[in-house]
């Protein structure tokens, strides 16, 4: 017989055994995760996010099932993004990239997969890079190369129409221009600078083919001549120190050509006839994103005054689109400028005051007005007696009647004084009608009863308080005038129908105004008074008119109640208009039949360099 030794087998824990284990295990784990809880709730009422974030994370993570930790957690984490973005899009309007990028960053580590955080990040480097073309381009215009400048400034427009930098310094430099030669800028390509230099001419009776030889000549210009031109027609001209640019267009206009720039040295020339133009002129498509100014406005100007054919609106996005030659797009840029401009703010400063003080005063006895006397019979009914008891009449029978009390004195003196102040601060855009409120909204029960059909009750609500409409109108010289409409209503009785219905009577006060006063300036609009006296003196007839002893024998009531309602109204000019400047205020625009060329005339020009030679040619018909 052999026996197995086996080795004593472990003792296997019971089910309540596991069960207990498995609860404990949860409390501990519970507890961990609140312990988490309280340690973000501390880390981020002291302002520190990422740690406080973790910690949520970290209860979360110790607590699956707990709900509120989930919701604290992107409640909170939602919270971050907001503070980070609004961070991170201050720091890109001051220009500052490195922090925009860097908070842009941080709200990527809290949500990897934001989106908000994602275009943030690619709009600071597609701003950056926008405002490197912009320091070039005011490195050019430092250079005096204002046309090239110009040019940048629109490229980077076009890219991006809400660059507030790019829009200020195309203004500034439409301006400078403007003043400086008044010409009409063009696209590309242009005539290099080269053929602004002055060159001297002289010619009687030449062929225009020769004086277009003399200008290439003198300075290397090139052109090609459509087949319609006569280039035997016959030019007298006479210039000293003038700018081939300038002297080849005076020639083209006076002999009704038209030119195209085909690069920066190489000209077509082709008759200026509405065939011609509408075959060789480019016609080029302009959007214009406008930021204040009404689309339909913008359109109606430019249809009337830049004379341009295609114009396309769209109101959703308040765009103008404008397809016409490029000329007529340089003055409808001119006429935007002058036309998006932000409207002027007011903030107005409000104080409503309504002063009631009312007298009261009560002096003297109240005597009975009124002794009534009447018998009763045994019926207890007044006025009727039995027979047998008129036969036997008593003083038991007579009941007289007085005021209980009999007399009364009465000494009374009231004061009373209340305030009614309201002190709004409100901003209002320029010719916009701001309108305040103070009181309540009664309902009003209106009955309507048809024929045949039965009736219906409609309620409307009548508006009963203070109210107050202006419409402040800013000018340049900083002041400000304002239509004002002041009312003040208050409900005076209340009389119920016999349907149930309640109709209302009101008081009210009202007045309406129109002022002007500066930037600043308090005005006091005062002035509306409704005062009531009352006397009254009552008592026994006669007596109670007693001089001095009158108050022994009647009472005397006198009562004084005045109102007055005081408006004080101070405007402050948050924003005023800001004229665009004297070269956007008047400028060229071409002629009747070319709206928007350049002006037909001769630019003055500095005097020459000692050291350059100043090119010439003379020439004669044979």
């Amino acid at each position: 017989m052999h026996r197995t030794c086996r080795p004593p087998a472990r003792a296997r824990p019971t089910r309540p055994a596991l069960v207990v284990l498995l609860a404990a295990a949860l409390v501990m784990a519970a507890c961990a995760g609140h312990q988490s809880y309280r340690e973000a709730t501390a880390a981020l009422a002291a302002g520190q996010t990422e740690t406080g974030l973790a910690k949520l994370q970290q209860a979360m993570a110790e607590s699956p099932g707990n709900n509120e930790f989930r919701r604290s957690y992107f409640t909170q984490r939602e919270r971050a993004l907001d503070a980070l973005v609004h961070e991170a899009e201050t720091a890109l309007q001051r220009a500052d990239f490195g922090a925009a990028r860097q908070a842009y960053a941080r709200a990527r580590q809290h949500d990897p997969g934001s989106a908000r955080a994602a275009a943030g990040a690619e709009r600071v480097d597609r701003a950056e890079q926008l405002a490197t073309r912009l320091d070039a381009a005011e490195t050019l215009a430092r250079e005096g190369r204002l046309d090239a400048a110009l040019e940048q400034a629109r490229q980077v427009l076009a890219d991006e129409p809400r660059q507030p930098r790019a829009a200020a310094l195309m203004r500034r430099w439409q301006r400078l221009h403007t003043e400086a030669s008044g010409k009409a800028l063009g696209l590309y390509p242009q005539l290099d600078a080269a053929y602004r230099v002055p060159v001297s001419l002289s010619f009687h009776q030449a062929t225009l083919g020769q004086v277009l030889q003399a200008l290439k000549q003198a300075s290397g210009l090139n052109y090609l001549i459509e087949r319609d031109v006569r280039t035997d027609l016959r030019v007298t001209l006479s210039v000293t120190n003038k700018s081939v640019d300038d002297v080849l267009r005076l020639l083209l206009a006076t002999h009704q050509l038209e030119r195209r720039v085909l690069d920066k040295d190489t000209l077509l020339i082709y008759p200026n006839t509405p065939a011609k133009a509408a075959e060789y002129r480019e016609m080029v498509v302009r959007h214009f994103y406008l930021s204040h100014a009404d689309a339909a406005k913008v359109a109606n100007v430019l249809r009337t005054i830049a004379k341009a054919r295609d114009v396309v609106i769209d109101e959703k996005l308040n765009l103008v689109i404008l397809r016409d030659s490029a000329d007529v797009i340089r003055l409808a840029e001119k006429l935007v400028a002058t036309q998006d401009l932000p409207d002027p703010e007011v903030v107005l400063e409000l104080e409503v005051l309504e002063v009631n003080a009312n007298r009261l005063l009560e002096l003297g006895l109240r005597w009975p007005d009124q002794i009534s006397a009447g018998v009763i019979g045994s019926e207890g009914i007044a006025g009727q007696l039995r027979l047998e008891e008129f036969r036997n009449r008593s003083s038991e029978l007579v009941r007289l009647r007085f005021n209980d009390p009999l007399a009364s004195a009465r000494l009374r003196s009231q004061k009373g004084d209340a305030d009614l102040l309201a002190n709004p601060r409100v901003r209002v855009r320029n010719r916009q009608s701001a309108k305040i409120l103070i009181g309540e909204r009664v309902p009003v029960i209106t009955t309507t009863t048809t024929a045949n059909v039965g009736s219906s009750e409609s309620v409307s609500y009548l508006d009963v308080g203070l109210k107050l409409e202006i419409e402040p109108s800013v000018s340049l010289d900083d002041e400000v005038a304002m239509k004002i409409a002041l009312e003040v209503s208050s409900i005076l009785e209340t009389v119920t129908r016999s349907t149930g219905t309640q109709v209302y009577r009101l008081g009210t006060r009202n007045t309406v105004t129109s002022l002007r006063v500066r930037d600043g300036e308090t005005n006091v609009l005062a002035g509306l008074i409704q005062r009531e006296e009352r006397r009254a003196n009552t008592g026994l007839p006669g007596l109670n008119e007693i001089p001095l002893l009158g108050k022994l024998f009647g009472m005397a009531q006198d009562s004084d109640t005045r109102t007055e309602i005081v408006l004080l109204i101070t405007p402050r000019i948050v924003r005023n208009l800001e004229p665009p400047g004297a070269g956007l205020l008047e400028f060229l625009s071409g002629t009747e039949s070319a709206v928007g060329a350049a002006p037909i005339q001769l630019a003055p020009l500095p005097p020459p360099r000692p050291a350059a030679a100043t090119p010439s040619a003379t020439g004669a018909s044979k």
